[in-house]
């Protein structure tokens, strides 16, 4: 394919993963409730999508039958999450 862009030469926002970044409030009733610590689960989730005419852009231009048509973006499901652990005993809540 003599003309398609290595990936590697893409520029960074188009071959990179989207690091999300989260906020989270919440909020105990009691915290002499006898209950030392509270886990929150945090997950976050996107599409991350492979733009094929990035990569063919030389094509689309030169090309009398414009390969472009012929291929489609690509697309794939991404998900992390994480486990964070509220002590209660800290100082900070008493």
């Amino acid at each position: 394919m003599g003309n398609l862009i290595d990936y590697n030469e893409l520029p960074v926002v188009m071959r990179s993963d989207f690091k999300p970044q989260v906020g989270v409030v919440y909020r105990k009733n009691d915290i002499q409730d006898g209950l030392d610590t509270s886990e929150v689960k945090l997950v976050a989730g996107w599409r991350k999508t492979n733009y094929y005419f990035g990569r063919d852009w030389c094509s689309w231009y030169t090309t009398p039958e414009n390969t472009w048509k012929k291929n489609r973006d690509s697309s794939q499901w991404t998900e992390t999450s994480r486990a964070v652990t509220i002590s209660w005993n800290d100082d900070l809540y008493h």
